[in-house]
């Protein structure tokens, strides 16, 4: 069995929320971002502005 790893998931989980934004009509073009931050673990997905 092939399990993400738990920043994997976390990444996912950003990516998710920025294709929302968009959606949502939150932001034009590629303005805003979303990021995500695991407090247990202290790290964040970042999605890097413009992309």
């Amino acid at each position: 069995m092939n399990k993400k790893s738990s920043y994997a998931e976390l990444k996912e989980e950003a990516w998710l929320a920025n294709k929302e934004i968009p959606e949502r009509n939150l932001a034009m073009y590629t303005w805003g971002n979303v990021s995500a931050f695991d407090a247990r673990r202290g790290v964040f997905a970042i999605k890097p502005s413009g992309v």
